[in-house]
Formats: structure tokens, C-alpha cells, sequence
């Protein structure tokens, strides 16, 4: 039975894991630093800064002259479902956008609406704000550009330094850092480390995992063929390409030509669509989203059996050489701008169809050095590496238990997208879809991602925030850039919190580091009614994640009155999670009106035995279901013998949900003192 995933276990030991080759020294004095990244991706990115804005010293290596990966290499239109899900150094970057186009253009301007708040994009804005985000620190980060990792150290299992040699000049640096993070795309740090890794697709039956394995779905019409969805599974890889900067603008217009490998047989079958009345336009060849100044995000389209995508080919490129990953980028330009010429030019094509996309050409002020196409592949997924929580489709499904995604109480972050993958394999005559395309947008849920996905088993001082861990279903919706982001700054802040504690990544303080990213705008928990501006955004996100069912929806309901049962599981949470503490003693008494069935009982009871409810005991009764009062929650927090001030704004009649636990938040401020 052929195996469905390729789990390659690269375990090394000695003090040096992967040797230079001879004659290879490193040229000059290692470099020293807090922390070492590989990849100037937008995670690699936010992992700096978020690093760099504590106070750590950072090194950031790409392989690349141009940072900013895909966001700076066409995808500008920004995948994300709720934009409340991702904050943070990514919201940032959104904000940064908005300003950029009304400064430039206007508040008023075609610019500044064409970029959508933010959210879209032009590749040379996001390059020229990313830098600008890294200037901003340019005493702590230092950036290596042109680079390409040859080899590591390790001591033990533990991460030591990483050497890379300059592209340009051939000159070897070595970094020694006492945490490293792989922010790309690729995984070729973890991998070269020794981290266990997967290429490809479990079976359905490994996990349970709907749509996992083959499948035949109908993209547009969302027809399961279920004969042929066997769900097996393989090693193939969804398929890569390029998200293209075009304009329609004559004067900043650059003609499509025709490539020098040009063959209008690889397009055959999209002739046979546009000749049968399947495809009808250029813009169901190719998905045009618009952006600012006239230019385009131009995607794969799903209408047709072949568009931007080429599936099969790519399938070494996931551990592959560069040698071999740049010549099939290279088959891939041609391939894509060959697709363009045939669309364009072909005389076989009806004249209206080919008109209109000659109304397309490259965007002239766009990779000025690349023959203004995209320096980057669209690399969708290639390593995952095998982590300490692996990400599966259940993560980002109704919990059947709740009604919203599980509750991850290692929250480091927030996605939100469906599970999407582009197709596996090219088109097979006798099918009707492509196969592995599919995006369960109905499905797919905003969903917290646990800090497990970014620590990497076998290996010591190494956070993952590109190729995390991760099944093909469950990484099909991790993978889009707002996530890698928040995984990126969760890797940095992780990162400095390690090495300020003196532990290792794998056993940094969870609770510590969710409040540092909740103090520094990050999302942890997605509610429809909770605002990033809202004064208690970060109490109800930190206590809702640890909280269990006690959130059970999309809504916090932050506005409502909080009952006493309610208050009473708030403050014993609070103590669960260490934040106060109080020795236990037998109680006299008990509740009438609280059976031991109730959902609130084992807080009731935690409380009752720390000398909580004298009043409540002598009564018989609690009273579970009444709203609370600022009299009534003054004296529970003086019974638990915390000092924690009601303010005025709350009023005389009862507390809110909201208000309550922003008191309660309050006690999360001895956190930085550990």
C-alpha cells in the first residue's frame, strides 16, 4: 500500500549536525545575537519586530533580495475571512496600507477606497512598508539579504548556530543565537536541523478528517463525487503559482510576449473550454481582483480544468535543491506568461475573448528588476514539520460540543479561511474536476491556532512559523498570510520570553506569553461582538481561552450582566490559572438552589472551601441565576483576600460580563514578574 505522507526523520547528533563542505570555512568572527531567523516571509517579518520591540537582538537571513514574500510578490488582496481574527504586528502592516494611500493620494481618492481599508495592496507598497517597519528597529534587527542557509550546529538536540553563504559574493557568516526560528516557506531550516517533517496528504481514515485524501469536488458547483474520492493517501502537494501584478492602465502597460518556449498544446484543453461555451472570458481564465492604481491580484481561476496553477510539477520542489527549485520557477514563468500569450493571441480563440485580454499586460512599476514579474512563487504548502499539536480539520470546525471552533487553551493566535487546496494533479480525461481542488467555505470557522503548531518535536531552541505543524486539511487554512503573521509575531514573543526566562521555547510560560501577545494587539479568541478598540478586548479573549464552554459562542455577550453563577466561575478560573490563591477549608453549609449537577457547582464549591460566601452559606442559598452586584463582587474579592477596585463607570445595580473580567485581568500583571 503506497504511504500516503512522507515523514522523513532526520535525527542528528554530535556537536556539528550538517558539515560545510570542505573548504568551506566561515569567513570572519561568528555572529552573536539573541535570535536568528531564516526567511524574510511576512512571519519572518513580524517574528523579528515582535522580538526586536522587547528588547531582544535579532538576526534576519533571506535568501532573497526583496523581502515581504508573497505579499510583496502579487497577493495583495488579503485572505481573510473576519478581520477581527488576526491583530496585532499584522494590523499593523493593514493600517500602515491605509495611511500609505491617504497620504499619497487623499482621503477622498480612488486610492485610498481601491485599497479596501488596508487590506489590498500594491507589491511595491507592501516591500517599501515592511522596510519601513524594520527601520524602525534597525538597532536591534540586522537583516541578510541574498543569502542562502548551508549548514547548522547543534549541540546535542539543541540548535547552536546556523551558517549561510552570501549569493553575491560567496562569503560565509555563521550566527550563533540562543533561539532560532524558520520563517519559510519551504521549512529548509527545521529540516536541515533535524525536525521531523511531512510532504503530502493523510487518509481520511487517519484522523477522520472530511474531504481529506483524493477527492473529486466541484469547486463552483460543490458537487462530492464520492465514487472517486477515495480519501487515500499520497504524497502529492497542492499546486504552486504565481499571483501576477497586471493593469489594464495603457499607460503603465507593459505588452505580454511571447515566451521562448512557448507551446499552445499546454493550453489545449483550455481551448476546448472557451470552444464549448465553459470558459467565456478572459477574467474565467484567470481571478482579477483590482487593487489600487489600476492594477490587479490576478489568482487561479477554478472555473476552468487549467489556469495560473500547474500541478504535478512541483511535486520535488518541497525538498528539492535551489537549483532545482529555480528552474522550475522558471518553467513556471513561462508556463504562466505562455497562458497569457495563448489567451491573448491565439487564433483559434474567438476575437472578443482575446480582445479582452489584451486589455491585461505587466504592471511597469512593479519588480523593475524581475522583467516586472513576480520574484516569488506562490509555494502553498511544502514541509510541514511534525510539532507538539498537529493542526487538523476538526480545528477550524463547529466544535459539536459548542457552537464555534474548539477552544485552545495554548492560544498563541487566530485564522480565518476556509480549508482551501488547489489542485493535485492536472486534468485526467473522464473527470469532470480537477483533483484535491476544493474550498469548504461553508464549513471553516474562525479558529484559535495552539503555540504546539510552532514547536517543532526532536529539536531544541527552534520555533517553526512557516511550515508549521500541521495535516495537508488543517494547513490548507493555516497557510494564509494574516495566520503566518500571527504565528510570526507569537514566534518572536515566544522567543524573547525564553531566553528572558532562561527555559527553553517547548516551556515557555503559556499564560505569560498570551498576555505579552494580548498587550501587543494580537487576537487569541475571535468574537463577533468584541472590537479591537474595546476597553475589556484583552480580559474576555485571555479568560474565554481558558474558559472552556463557559464562552460556547461567537459572542461574548460582554454588555450583559454577569450572573452570579457566572462571576463565581470567572473568579475560580482566575484562580485555576494561578493568578490568586487561597488555602482550602471545610465548609459548614450548603446551597439549596445549586445541585451538584449545575454547571457552576465545582466553582461554587472551590470558592465556598477558600472562605468565599459567608453571607450566601449562612443563607442556604446562592442565588445562581441573579445578576451580581458591585456591593456583592466587592465582598467576594474581599473574602479571597484581593485587592482589586470596582470602578465607578460599572455603576450601583449589577456588573457586566465585560467589566468583571477586565477586573479579574488586572491580577495577570504578576505574570511579568515571573
Amino acid at each position: 500500500m503506497r504511504l500516503n505522507v512522507k515523514t522523513i526523520l532526520l535525527i542528528l547528533t554530535g556537536a556539528l549536525a550538517i558539515a560545510a563542505p570542505a573548504g568551506a570555512a566561515p569567513q570572519g568572527e561568528p555572529l552573536n545575537t539573541d535570535i536568528a531567523i531564516y526567511g524574510g516571509t511576512p512571519s519572518g517579518i513580524a517574528a523579528a519586530l515582535a522580538a526586536a520591540r522587547l528588547g531582544s537582538s535579532v538576526v534576519l537571513v533571506d535568501r532573497n533580495a526583496h523581502i515581504g514574500g508573497l505579499m510583496a510578490n502579487g497577493l495583495g488582496a488579503t485572505d481573510i475571512k473576519k478581520r477581527g481574527a488576526v491583530g496585532g504586528i499584522f494590523l499593523e502592516f493593514v493600517r500602515s496600507v491605509r495611511a500609505y494611500y491617504a497620504k499619497e493620494y487623499g482621503e477622498d481618492s480612488q486610492q485610498a477606497k481601491d485599497c479596501n481599508s488596508g487590506y489590498y495592496f500594491e507589491p511595491h507598497v507592501a516591500e517599501l512598508l515592511f522596510e519601513r517597519m524594520l527601520a524602525e528597529q534597525k538597532d536591534r534587527i540586522t537583516v541578510f539579504r541574498r543569502c542562502e542557509l548551508e549548514s547548522v550546529q547543534k549541540r546535542g538536540n539543541r540548535l547552536t548556530a546556523f551558517t549561510f553563504r552570501s549569493l553575491e559574493t560567496g562569503q560565509r557568516n555563521t550566527v550563533r543565537a540562543q533561539v532560532f526560528i524558520d520563517a519559510t516557506y519551504e521549512g529548509d531550516l527545521a529540516a536541515m536541523a533535524g525536525v521531523p517533517y511531512r510532504v503530502g496528504r493523510e487518509p481520511r481514515s487517519l484522523h477522520g478528517e472530511p474531504y481529506a485524501g483524493v477527492i473529486y469536488w466541484g469547486y463552483q458547483d460543490k458537487v462530492y463525487y464520492d465514487d472517486e474520492s477515495t480519501g487515500e493517501g499520497d504524497d502529492r502537494i497542492q499546486a504552486y503559482n504565481y499571483r501576477l501584478c497586471l493593469t489594464d492602465r495603457p499607460d503603465n502597460r507593459v505588452p505580454i510576449e511571447k515566451p521562448a518556449n512557448y507551446d499552445p498544446r499546454d493550453y489545449r484543453i483550455l481551448r476546448r473550454q472557451i470552444w464549448a461555451g465553459q470558459v467565456k472570458s478572459f477574467h474565467e481564465v484567470v481571478h482579477v481582483v483590482r487593487m489600487p492604481n489600476g492594477k490587479s491580484d490576478t489568482n487561479n481561476h477554478t472555473i476552468p480544468l487549467l489556469s495560473t496553477d500547474l500541478p504535478e510539477e512541483n511535486y520535488p520542489y518541497p525538498e528539492a535543491s535551489w537549483e532545482w527549485r529555480e528552474k522550475f520557477a522558471e518553467r513556471l514563468r513561462e508556463y504562466t506568461l505562455g497562458l497569457l500569450y495563448f489567451c491573448q493571441n491565439d487564433p483559434t480563440l474567438p476575437e472578443s475573448f482575446r480582445a479582452e485580454a489584451r486589455r491585461w499586460g505587466l504592471a511597469a512599476d512593479e519588480y523593475t528588476d524581475n522583467g516586472n514579474f513576480p520574484r516569488q512563487i506562490y509555494v502553498r504548502e511544502a514541509r510541514r514539520i511534525v510539532g507538539e499539536y498537529d493542526f487538523r480539520a476538526q480545528d477550524c470546525l463547529l466544535d459539536p460540543r459548542l457552537d464555534r471552533t474548539p477552544v485552545q487553551r495554548t492560544s498563541i493566535g487566530c485564522g480565518s479561511y476556509e480549508m482551501d487546496s488547489h489542485a493535485t494533479r492536472k486534468y485526467e480525461p473522464g473527470y469532470p474536476v480537477l483533483e484535491g481542488l476544493l474550498g469548504v467555505w461553508q464549513y471553516s470557522q474562525p479558529y484559535q491556532v495552539p503555540y504546539g503548531v510552532n514547536v517543532p518535536q526532536k529539536v531544541e531552541g527552534l520555533l517553526v512559523t512557516g511550515a508549521i505543524s500541521g495535516t495537508h486539511m488543517g494547513f490548507s487554512t493555516l497557510r494564509m498570510e494574516p495566520c503566518w503573521m500571527a504565528m510570526g509575531q507569537a514566534g518572536g514573543t515566544a522567543a524573547h520570553l525564553a531566553i528572558k526566562s532562561g527555559v527553553d521555547v517547548r516551556r515557555v510560560d503559556i499564560l505569560r506569553l498570551q498576555r505579552q501577545l494580548l498587550e501587543d494587539g494580537a487576537v487569541l479568541m475571535f468574537f463577533e461582538d468584541v472590537q479591537f478598540t474595546d476597553p475589556h478586548a484583552k480580559a474576555i479573549q485571555f479568560f474565554a481561552t481558558h474558559g472552556g464552554s463557559m464562552f460556547p459562542t461567537y459572542f461574548s455577550k460582554q454588555n450583559v450582566p454577569a450572573t452570579r453563577a457566572e462571576a463565581a466561575q470567572y473568579l475560580d478560573l482566575a484562580r485555576r490559572l494561578g493568578l490568586w490563591s487561597k488555602r482550602p477549608q471545610r465548609v459548614k453549609g450548603s446551597f439549596v438552589d445549586v445541585p451538584a449537577d449545575h454547571p457552576a457547582a465545582p466553582a461554587i464549591n472551590a470558592l465556598a472551601q477558600r472562605g468565599l460566601f459567608q453571607r450566601e452559606l449562612q443563607e442556604g442559598e446562592f442565588r445562581p441565576l441573579e445578576s451580581i452586584t458591585p456591593n456583592q463582587l466587592r465582598r467576594w474579592f474581599q473574602e479571597a483576600g484581593l485587592d482589586i477596585q470596582i470602578p465607578e463607570s460599572v455603576g450601583r445595580a449589577w456588573v457586566r460580563r465585560g467589566p468583571l473580567l477586565g477586573m479579574l485581568y488586572t491580577l495577570t500583571e504578576k505574570l511579568e514578574q515571573k
